[in-house]
C-alpha cells in the first residue's frame, strides 16, 4: 500500500506543479502555455482523487469531523501539512479576485484559466499530502506519547490520564 501511495501522491505532486506552471503562464497572459487547453489537462485530478477521497476517510476515521484533517495529515511534515491550509487559502483569495475585480473581455480566458488552475492546485496538493500521510504512517506506527509515556488519541492535544500538553511539532 506504500508504494501505491507513494506512486498517486508523486502523480498529485506533479499535476501540482503542471498547473502552478498553467497559473503562473495566465497571470503573465498566456492561457494555453501547453499548446493545449489546459482543462484537459485537469482530467488528471480524478486519476488521484478517486483514491485520496476513501484514503482520507480512512486516516481520519474514530476522529472528530473539525479535527479531521489534522489527523488525515498527521504523518505529513509541519511544512506540508501549513503549505496545505496555505494553498487552501491561497484558492479562496482567487476566487474572491475572480469575482470582485473587474475583468477586461479580451483577458477573460485568461481570468478563467487562473481560476480553474488555482482550484486544481488545491486538489492536486491536497491529494499529494493526504498520499504522502498515508505512506509515512503506513510505514511506521505513530503512536503519540505524552511526557509520561501515556498514549494519545492522533486528535487529541492534551493527554486524557495526566491532562499533559502535546503540540502538533512534537
Amino acid at each position: 500500500m506504500s508504494l501505491i501511495a507513494k506512486l498517486i501522491s508523486l502523480i498529485a505532486l506533479l499535476g501540482f506543479f503542471t498547473f502552478l506552471a498553467v497559473h503562473v503562464a495566465a497571470y503573465a497572459g498566456n492561457a494555453r502555455p501547453f499548446g493545449m487547453d489546459p482543462q484537459l489537462l485537469g482530467l488528471g485530478i480524478i486519476v488521484v482523487w478517486i483514491p485520496t477521497v476513501p484514503t482520507f476517510t480512512y486516516l481520519s476515521r474514530g476522529s472528530a469531523r473539525k479535527d479531521s484533517w489534522k489527523v488525515a495529515l498527521r504523518g505529513c511534515p509541519v511544512w506540508m501539512y501549513r503549505l496545505c491550509y496555505g494553498v487552501l487559502g491561497y484558492v479562496l483569495l482567487n476566487f474572491l479576485a475572480f469575482m470582485l475585480l473587474p475583468v477586461d473581455a479580451a483577458l477573460r480566458e485568461t481570468a478563467e484559466i487562473r481560476l480553474i488552475s488555482g482550484h486544481l492546485l488545491a486538489f492536486y496538493f491536497t491529494a499529494f499530502a493526504t498520499m504522502h500521510s498515508l505512506a509515512e504512517v503506513s510505514q511506521r506506527k505513530f503512536t503519540r506519547r505524552c511526557i509520561d509515556a501515556h498514549e494519545l488519541e492522533p486528535s487529541h492535544a492534551y493527554c486524557s490520564k495526566c491532562g499533559a500538553y502535546l503540540d502538533r511539532d512534537d
